[in-house]
């Protein structure tokens, strides 16, 4: 199931490259970023981007390893820690979280969110990607199947719509977010720090 996983997260890294313009940015926080797919995909199609994964330290053996057979060790670095507890690492211009947030409750996310913002230079962004629901909160299917599911595991919280991520985003200090769908039907916030 891993390299199932790994491949389809290789695919959103691909097509996020092409619905996200990374021209102005260098450095890539990789929140959670599991096996380390969605770097190893965008700094494989931009060739200026540098990239750091960050999870928890089981995970990212898995990463290391992943990122050593496509050779790229000199451009992705792999940093364990807990995102809700520990500092984020080093300079980054751009964060990314992907299929992330879901799993966490409200509060966890607005404090990842204003830990974020704090570390972000200027002109900085924040990109959230995943099974985000519709504002009517019942599609896309998938999306809703997992909140189902999660709601089955006991998990603290279920996925959300845009107006909440906005609102959240908002409260930390991030301007100009938009939403759209770029892998179907996954969706792509972006949210920027003046």
């Amino acid at each position: 199931a891993m390299e199932e996983q790994h491949n389809l997260a290789l695919l959103h890294g691909y097509a996020l490259a092409e619905n996200f313009d990374f021209s102005g940015f260098k450095q890539l926080l990789d929140l959670g970023g599991g096996s380390g797919a969605m770097s190893i995909a965008l700094c494989e199609k931009i060739p200026h981007l540098h990239a750091t994964v960050f999870d928890l330290p089981e995970n990212i053996e898995k990463a290391e390893e992943m990122i050593r057979k496509k050779k790229l060790q000199k451009r992705i670095k792999c940093v364990g820690g807990d995102i809700s507890k520990d500092d984020l690492p080093a300079e980054f211009d751009v964060a990314l979280l992907a299929n992330l947030l879901a799993v966490f409750d409200e509060e966890s996310n607005k404090n990842l969110f204003a830990k974020i913002y704090d570390n972000l230079p200027h002109g900085g962004a924040a990109l959230i990607s995943g099974w985000i629901l519709d504002e009517e909160r019942l599609s896309p299917d998938i999306s809703v199947l997992f909140c189902l599911e999660d709601i089955c595991w006991n998990a603290p919280d279920v996925e959300r719509n845009f107006p909440v991520y906005k609102d959240w985003l908002k409260s930390a200090g991030f301007q100009k977010i938009a939403q759209k769908t770029y892998f179907e039907p996954t969706k792509l916030i972006s949210a920027f720090k003046k």
